[in-house]
């Protein structure tokens, strides 16, 4: 895991990580890569590192995640921006890549975003992403704060085609793999496999890189 420091930088500031519970520690960057390993293992999806075009420096990271919210199993779109390029619509275009992957690739039938009340910056992502307000409830996760949930369901979704990040400048898109003796008994031919879904959902569309971490 290469990037463990380079996504702790981000993780650990406290303004970028202002609406979580706290900055995360090393160790807690460390299991949050560990948790995205195990994801894309068990479901072939999860977090995607975020690097910018230019140079290549990692500024976040972005991704559909199985989660329980609020007693719920849901598909869950988070977001992760470093502080210095909040303001830039650098969240919009990931969140709006990765929501148009999770219903026209992925086929999943409803997808959500959850941020505390008071984010207003997450809550125009969302509203700019065509999600609707479907409740409000208190974030026992989260400091037991108000939490807003939005929602976008598959019968909504947008017909964009393969094509779906051709339109998009500042950021090199990666899809988050792994080497195989990060995991216990990993599957070489899981691993082919999912670098080979990858190259045909994203290879026409500008990627540089497949593969971080």
């Amino acid at each position: 895991m290469e990037d463990l420091e380079s996504l702790n930088h981000i993780l650990s500031d406290s303004i970028t990580m202002s609406f979580w519970p706290s900055p995360f520690t090393i160790e807690q960057t460390e299991q949050w890569l560990n948790r995205n390993i195990e994801s894309y293992n068990n479901n072939g999806y999860g977090r995607w590192g975020l690097e910018l075009k230019d140079n290549g420096e990692l500024i976040g990271d972005v991704g559909i995640v199985k989660t329980e919210i609020n007693g719920q199993p849901e598909f869950d779109l988070g977001y992760i921006i470093f502080t210095k390029y909040w303001n830039q619509g650098l969240a919009f275009e990931a969140a709006q890549a990765c929501l148009q992957y999770g219903l026209n690739d992925l086929n999943l039938r409803r997808i959500c975003v959850n941020m505390p009340n008071n984010h207003v910056a997450s809550m125009r992502v969302a509203e700019r992403l065509g999600m609707v307000l479907e409740k409000q409830f208190i974030n026992q996760r989260n400091r037991n704060i108000l939490t807003n949930l939005f929602i976008r369901v598959s019968s909504d979704r947008w017909q964009i085609g393969s094509k779906w990040l051709s339109s998009f400048g500042k950021l090199s898109w990666i899809i988050t793999l792994h080497p195989m003796e990060c995991l216990s008994g990993f599957d070489t031919k899981f691993f082919e496999k999912s670098v080979a879904i990858g190259r045909e959902s994203l290879g026409d569309c500008g990627i540089n890189l497949l593969i971080i971490f």
